[in-house]
């Protein structure tokens, strides 16, 4: 698979993930339309859709997962041995993709020496200097 296929594979992938989302946000909103219409009240407004999608930031939030999807593809085109495998990456490219910033913070975390992680050796007056200065009970 070439570098753009995956990317518009992954992409695709992450597309169907924001879909859903979306489907999500109108069934709710359906839903209350729905019982607004059943409480049969004449004065009731009957609920909106912008009361429930926020066109501009949802918008946005398709765009970003989209892109980060398609760069997973492309990031992992070398592993990705079809279509259906490059969907799956895309639709996880978000999660996945904020697993690895993870792991490059871990690994960019100062390492400390062993000796610093040993408990610190008691004071020269409080041990004994030798095993016949230790009383018997």
């Amino acid at each position: 698979m070439g570098i753009l296929e995956a990317g518009l594979w992954g992409g695709l992938g992450g597309l169907c993930v924001e879909a859903l989302i979306w489907f999500g946000h109108i069934s709710a909103w359906s839903m209350a339309r729905r019982l607004a219409r059943e409480r049969g009240k004449p004065d009731e407004r009957l609920p909106q859709l912008r009361e429930y999608i926020d066109i501009a930031a949802d918008s946005l939030a398709l765009v970003t997962r989209v892109v980060l999807s398609a760069m997973a593809g492309v990031v992992f085109n070398g592993q990705i041995t079809g279509p259906a495998a490059a969907m799956f990456l895309g639709a996880a490219a978000p999660a996945l993709l904020l697993q690895l910033g993870r792991v490059s913070t871990v690994l960019s975390a100062p390492i400390i020496s062993a000796p610093e992680l040993r408990a610190p050796a008691p004071a020269p007056s409080d041990a004994p200097a030798d095993a016949a200065e230790v009383e018997a009970p």
